[in-house]
């Protein structure tokens, strides 16, 4: 309720700071330029005028909120735009006679004591004087409403938005914990069934990936060195469960270490390798790993092995959907390829980590 009190506030001040400079325009012309044949401005002119342009400023402000807050939203709303055009003329015209016959019976007889002789050409020319006048006036007042409504509007568009990014990258995020969960489980289960001294090992990594997933997979960014972290423990929880029959090969370089990244982009592709490159014969399995980075320039290719029909039968899978859709709503910039060649399953990501977009909504 207050919060709505001190925008109301906010509001009527900047009405009236319009009005007040208006007025003060108005005034000040009508004074000086339409006395410019009086040799000397009396205390009485003055009041005078000011009285005449206080009257013509009230029946201005009523016309410019009719317009604005009837004519303009019925306007926007109709489907029928000619009709509602011309009957935003009628009142125009209308609004103007009866701003001449204000000026004509009541200010220049009972404020000014000033009432010409004019022709019927003088009349016609006072009605298109007024007409640009008032015409005026409310071009500018209804344009500043129209920039209003259009900054409010892109401003819950901006909201809206965000929220879908959002929750878009929440559900993208809620898919990867279960599918993750459900692999390593499977491992516990594999290891406990065997009554492996590994097991205690393997939970307590496991709790620490699972940790990661739940708090810092929440984050905007994470260090990349984080990242590159978890997935060592991945990489050795999975060579627990394998005896280390799999041949694993990872060379890093990176200029800085402590660069920021989107979570979860790589540990999806690390997923996926395993995946398709580590059956129940692992002896001949292979994941080499990549990673380049270079004045914010994230290179990382991943090549394996592949399961025969393993990639066909499986299709996409879960972790390469999820990182494209992250991709695209995360990066500007980006290269995502993969593919098999000569029986090895390639994956390359390039990211301009300076691309990140923060939910940035771009100019359309």
């Amino acid at each position: 309720m207050f919060k709505f009190i001190l925008m109301l506030r906010n509001r009527l001040q900047l009405h009236i700071y319009f009005w007040l400079l208006y007025f003060s325009i108005t005034f000040f012309n009508e004074l000086f330029l339409t006395s410019g044949f009086i040799n000397e401005i009396t205390f009485e002119y003055f009041a005078r005028t000011f009285s005449s342009e206080f009257l013509l400023l009230l029946i201005k402000i009523g016309i410019t909120y009719f317009t604005l807050y009837y004519l303009l939203p019925r306007w926007l709303r109709s489907k029928k735009k000619f009709y509602e055009a011309l009957l935003i003329i009628f009142f125009l015209i209308l609004f103007i006679m009866a701003y001449r016959i204000v000026i004509q019976f009541v200010t220049w007889p009972y404020i000014i004591n000033y009432v010409p002789e004019l022709s019927v050409q003088s009349q016609v020319a006072r009605f298109f004087y007024s007409f640009l006048e008032i015409f005026q006036l409310l071009g500018v007042s209804v344009a500043i409403k129209l920039l209003r409504l259009r900054a409010k509007a892109s401003l819950l568009e901006r909201e809206f938005l965000k929220e879908k990014i959002n929750s878009d990258l929440v559900r993208l995020k809620a898919q990867i914990h279960p599918h993750f969960l459900f692999n390593m489980l499977n491992n516990v289960y594999f290891l406990s069934k065997n009554s492996s001294p590994k097991t205690t090992d393997v939970i307590y990594k496991m709790a620490e990936l699972l940790r990661f997933m739940l708090y810092e997979s929440e984050k905007k960014l994470v260090i990349l060195e984080n990242e590159l972290r978890i997935i060592k423990d991945y990489i050795e929880l999975q060579q627990l469960r394998f005896d280390n029959k799999i041949r694993i090969e990872s060379t890093i370089n990176m200029d800085q270490p402590q660069a920021a990244i989107a979570p979860l982009v790589i540990f999806p592709l690390i997923e996926n390798a395993f995946k398709h490159g580590v059956g129940a014969r692992c002896d001949d399995s292979f994941i080499i790993l990549e990673v380049f980075l270079k004045n914010n320039l994230l290179e990382i290719k991943i090549r394996n092995n592949v399961i025969e029909n393993s990639v066909k039968s499986s299709g996409e899978g879960i972790g390469q959907t999820n990182i494209k859709k992250q991709l695209e709503i995360l990066y500007k910039d980006y290269t995502f390829e993969y593919g098999a060649e000569k029986g090895e399953y390639i994956v390359y990501l390039r990211i301009n980590l300076n691309s990140y977009v923060d939910f940035e909504l771009f100019d359309h």
